[in-house]
């Protein structure tokens, strides 16, 4: 401690500094902005989908089907720990969301996933398609129609951690989420809510390549600042 307390170095000027710190802090305050925003588009098709489907009136006349009728599930596969590379260029997505990247992908398409073992009931969507890898510790639910949303918002309606039957860990199966029994509303609404939370998934899509640009930006100016490289 002693040793890092008398540790010399030079600060620019403080006005200088002042300067740095008003750019870095009107970076942080956009890039905080566009994920608040993120988070109430987000919030907003939920209230759309519960409003829609759940909340409406005519519910009690719809018929009955099973998850199944609607999606396909499957599992994610192994990647072995040699595949594995900090620098890889895709993600390698687990129960939790990213564990890791890899230069091998096994989806490169719009699908929704959630955790199958260990971690359960977090319901993550990939509504523009790129390539990744998903986990052996995951389930992939694709949507037999277009009803990417709609699936993505009745899952988490469904709570699919109830269906846990593991006796050791957490652990869901396939089978038992595709006898679901759930209220199945027209075509034509779900088509109607489709259009409306694309609007708004956009936009999300949008902001986060926003956020990806300023955080570049951000640590390209650290990086030269600290390296003295670069005037303020």
């Amino acid at each position: 401690i002693e040793v890092i307390r008398d540790y010399e170095f030079s600060l620019p000027p403080l006005e200088t500094q002042h300067k740095i710190a008003e750019i870095l802090s009107s970076l942080d305050d956009k890039i905080d902005l566009l994920h608040r925003q993120n988070k109430t588009l987000e919030s907003l098709s939920l209230t759309l989908f519960r409003h829609t489907f759940i909340d409406n009136p005519n519910r009690n006349e719809w018929e009955m089907g099973k998850l199944g009728d609607y999606v396909d599930i499957s599992s994610g596969k192994s990647l072995k720990r040699e595949y594995f590379k900090e620098d890889g260029k895709y993600d390698i997505l687990g129960a939790n969301g990213i564990i890791g990247r890899s230069d091998k992908y096994l989806y490169d398409e719009t699908l929704i996933y959630t955790g199958r073992v260990g971690t359960l009931g977090k319901i993550f969507i990939i509504d523009f398609p790129k390539k990744v890898w998903l986990s052996d510790n995951t389930l992939i639910i694709k949507p037999k129609k277009q009803y990417l949303y709609f699936i993505y918002f009745l899952s988490q309606d469904l709570k699919l951690e109830n269906y846990d039957v593991g006796s050791t860990q957490p652990l869901i199966r396939q089978g038992d989420l595709l006898k679901i029994e759930i209220v199945k509303p027209n075509d034509k609404l779900i088509l109607e809510f489709e259009n409306m939370a694309k609007g708004f998934f956009d936009k999300i899509h949008n902001n986060a390549k926003q956020i990806q640009n300023l955080q570049s930006m951000r640590d390209m100016l650290l990086a030269k600042i600290l390296n003295e490289k670069m005037e303020v």
